[in-house]
């Protein structure tokens, strides 16, 4: 269905997990740095992961906006066009982040069905937009 990267920030574990569970069960191939096989250069590693995605997930919490990785990630994401965030807890979203409409999606809607295809939608249309993207962005 689609191929998603997850840019989170090491202290939002369960979280990235709980939502990487329910992607997959919706049917999207999902990694995160869980994945990162040893002896491989990080920074290559992470950006071609990144580069490979039809969507970049940004998780955005309290811990997440302090991480300088879940900024230059997004960032990547943000002018590859692969952009999907989501505020997970009240925190403010960094400076530069916030022109890519954000989906609040905070420990309360988690249970709503209406909240998860809002997720749902917002990713499948980025992957199909993914399918038809074309072009580069310069390494970081």
């Amino acid at each position: 269905m689609g191929y998603l990267f997850i840019s989170y920030r090491q202290k939002d574990t369960a979280e990235c997990e709980a939502l990487g569970a329910r992607l997959k069960a919706a049917g999207f191939d999902v990694w995160w740095d869980k994945g990162l096989p040893p002896g491989v250069d990080f920074f290559a590693y992470i950006d071609k992961k990144l580069r490979e995605a039809d969507a970049v997930i940004t998780l955005w919490t309290k811990n997440s906006v302090r991480s300088r990785w879940v900024y230059f990630e997004t960032d990547l994401a943000q002018r590859m066009d692969k952009l999907i965030p989501l505020r997970l807890d009240k925190c403010e979203i960094p400076v530069g982040m916030t022109r890519i409409n954000t989906i609040a999606y905070l420990k309360k809607d988690r249970s709503s069905d209406e909240k998860w295809q809002k997720v749902l939608d917002g990713i499948r249309e980025k992957v199909a937009d993914g399918h038809k993207r074309q072009g580069t962005v310069p390494t970081l």
